[in-house]
């Protein structure tokens, strides 16, 4: 495929130019969003005009269309900032010059249609730079239908028509159909291709090429300070992994045996689960088998529990049956342990967690 190397084109994944993707951070921010703001800075807009610029497409009202219009702009969005809800991550209060791409993205999509717009003198103008926006915004979707795709086609072949018949007027000059211009016109493709610019953007790159430029401080040898801090960094990552397996490893060892609880009734692995539980099963009648309670009082602790959970007229015969005992209850993602349980493994830390059985005391009331 021309001068692509054939490291790149033997790539199993390797599909073409789609291969190589549109990041939206240089695409819409660095690029259509810089574009924006020299096509409306009256102090930097020459370029765009054709002779005096009388008819130039993007002229502005009053008091934008001075020299120091934008810096109107930004003093009216320090204004605003008061209302800008505290979720919000961005910042307006660097200057135009200090802008990052994440910057220019809100500047195109937020300032310039709330702001800016309305001081545009020709109504076209409008409506093609807020068709652009919209198409923008789009594009900065994490999820898209086909739907919203071939609107933000729409958007952007509408802006294109736009600047293209103004061109062919002479009220504006082709430099403004940048590259960037012309990238717009394949995103329905590359999100097609790829799904939505936000999925593969560059910002974790760029974020991890500025972590590792603030650490590489030396002026004489940048060079091996750099080799270092890059070695270091893959040497804490190795080990951070070499961790994370030893520690799942010992999880998988530590995993329960099905025979180490006992699962509700119904099969249900939402519901309760009785941990620890006993190797056989007691018969209430045979004696002392739970510490520091005697089997009458938890007898009767159970059968008001049962006659409340099943009715008064319930004969229930507890003494009779046989009953297994758990050292720990699982129930609404939580654990009580048992006085049995803390004494075997000498807890002494409190969990907030009591059952008390004082039913037997209380037989006067009613449900």
């Amino acid at each position: 495929m021309g001068q692509v190397p054939e490291l790149l084109t033997s790539l199993p994944t390797f599909c073409g130019v789609e291969f190589f993707g549109l990041d939206e951070m240089h695409l819409i921010g660095r690029g259509i969003g810089h574009l924006i703001f020299n096509i409306l800075n009256t102090s930097c807009n020459g370029s765009y005009m054709i002779d005096s610029g009388s008819s130039y497409s993007f002229r502005l009202k009053d008091p934008l269309r001075r020299v120091n219009g934008m810096s109107i702009v930004q003093r009216q969005m320090e204004v605003c900032a008061s209302k800008v809800p505290p979720i919000f991550e961005g910042s307006f209060h660097a200057s135009f010059g200090r802008y990052r791409a994440v910057d220019w993205q809100n500047f195109l999509c937020v300032i310039v249609p709330n702001i800016v717009l309305p001081y545009l003198v020709e109504y076209e103008a409008k409506k093609a730079l807020m068709r652009l926006v919209n198409g923008c915004n789009l594009a900065l979707r994490r999820t898209l239908k086909e739907e919203d795709v071939r609107r933000m086609e729409s958007d952007v072949e509408a802006w294109h028509k736009y600047i293209r018949d103004e061109i062919n007027v002479g009220n504006l000059s082709v430099k403004v159909f940048t590259v960037n211009n012309h990238y717009l016109g394949h995103l329905g493709h590359m999100t097609r291709q790829l799904g939505p610019l936000k999925h593969y953007s560059c910002r974790s790159t760029e974020r991890t090429i500025k972590e590792f430029a603030n650490k590489i401080k030396s002026t004489t040898k940048p060079g091996v300070n750099s080799s270092n801090v890059l070695l270091n960094t893959i040497n804490l990552q190795q080990y951070g992994i070499t961790a994370s397996l030893t520690n799942n490893d010992q999880m998988n060892l530590d995993q329960s045996s099905p025979a180490s609880f006992i699962s509700h009734p119904s099969g249900n692995d939402q519901y309760p689960q009785l941990w620890d539980p006993a190797d056989q099963v007691y018969l209430l009648s045979n004696g002392l088998i739970t510490p520091d309670m005697r089997n009458q009082d938890l007898v009767v602790a159970l059968r008001s529990y049962y006659r409340r959970l099943y009715g008064d007229q319930s004969i229930i015969d507890i003494e009779a049956n046989p009953v297994l005992f758990a050292e720990r209850l699982w129930t609404d993602s939580m654990v009580i342990s048992s006085l049995l349980y803390r004494r075997k493994k000498k807890l002494t830390t409190a969990a907030d967690n009591f059952v008390l059985f004082e039913a037997g005391r209380y037989r006067s009331l009613k449900k």
